[in-house]
C-alpha cells in the first residue's frame, strides 16, 4: 500500500475480508497508523496468514525503529496503539526484515 492515509480503510477492509473480527480491524488498523505516523517509509506491506485457531497479521515498514509501549498521557489524544494490541490480541510483537521490521498480532478467530 502506498504511504496514504487514505489506503487504512483499504487495508481495515482487507482484513474484514478475511474475517468478520471487529478487533482484527481494529488491531490491523493501529499498527497501519503507526507505521504511517511513526516512519519515513514509502509503502506498507500487510500480509495476513491463517493456522487454525488464529489469525497473524503483519505490518511491514522501512524503520528499524523498535516498537514499545509507553505511557500515555490521559488527556492526550494518540499514543494508545500498541497498549491497546497489546491488550486485544493474544500475542504480538515485531521482528526485523531485509528492509526493515514487521510489527504482528496473532488473534484467536
Amino acid at each position: 500500500m502506498p504511504r496514504d492515509h487514505k489506503c487504512v480503510s483499504s487495508i481495515r477492509r482487507f482484513i474484514r475480508d478475511l474475517t468478520t473480527s471487529e478487533i482484527a480491524e481494529l488491531l490491523v488498523s493501529e499498527l497501519t497508523t503507526n507505521a504511517l505516523l511513526h516512519t519515513s517509509t514509502q509503502a506498507i506491506r500487510i500480509t495476513a496468514t491463517r493456522d487454525d485457531p488464529f489469525l497473524t497479521v503483519e505490518v511491514h515498514d522501512t524503520s528499524d525503529t523498535i516498537p514499545k509501549i509507553t505511557p500515555a498521557d490521559p488527556s492526550a489524544t494518540a499514543g494508545r496503539g500498541l497498549a491497546i494490541v497489546q491488550s486485544l490480541a493474544h500475542s504480538w510483537g515485531w521482528r526485523p526484515t531485509p528492509t526493515g521490521k514487521a510489527v504482528w498480532f496473532r488473534l484467536l478467530t
